[in-house]
């Protein structure tokens, strides 16, 4: 199971040198994490406040390969690699999109064009870099992968605990 979320770089994501600070994709990709869980129904805060358990990160490699910079728009992409009893290990990657529209000037007149949606884009896409999704039959640009490994934890006393079926069950 694969999910895409789409994040914008802004000013304040950028460094000195007008690229995305190397540690923003970490929170780009918490963002994703956050979506993809929504997405399936699972709502951190509620899960944290009824069973007084949630997802921790405890383990990231994180790879750059090129920059973003400011007002560009990645597709950001996250995938299981492992599915454990208290610890689930994902692949994250950064794609940089083509712009959703492209804006001309016609004489007075601001005419925009759509380039359309993310097509031909599987689980194979996400595991090998040197495939990568298509937007509107362009391929993505891979800007920044990585794995990220987040563990089930009891809040109080923070140690590690099964992943509720419940959960599973949707992941």
């Amino acid at each position: 199971m694969s999910y895409g979320h789409t994040v914008r770089v802004y000013w304040e994501d950028t460094d000195a040198g007008g690229i995305v600070f190397y540690a923003n994709y970490l929170k780009f990709f918490e963002r994703a994490r956050t979506e993809w869980l929504r997405s399936l129904g699972i709502s951190q805060q509620k899960i944290k406040n009824e069973l007084g358990e949630m997802f921790v990160v405890s383990e990231t490699h994180m790879k750059y390969h090129a920059p973003a910079v400011l007002d560009d728009s990645l597709e950001i992409h996250t995938l299981i690699l492992e599915r454990g009893r208290s610890s689930l290990t994902l692949d994250q990657k950064a794609f940089l999109k083509p712009p959703q529209t492209s804006t001309r000037f016609i004489g007075n007149e601001l005419t925009p064009g759509a380039f359309g949606s993310i097509e031909n884009y599987n689980n194979d896409a996400l595991k090998n870099s040197t495939k990568a999704p298509s937007f509107a039959g362009k391929e993505l640009k891979l800007l920044c992968s990585g794995t990220i490994r987040i563990g089930w934890i009891n809040v109080q006393s923070g140690r590690p605990t099964r992943i509720p079926s419940l959960i599973l069950e949707k992941l």
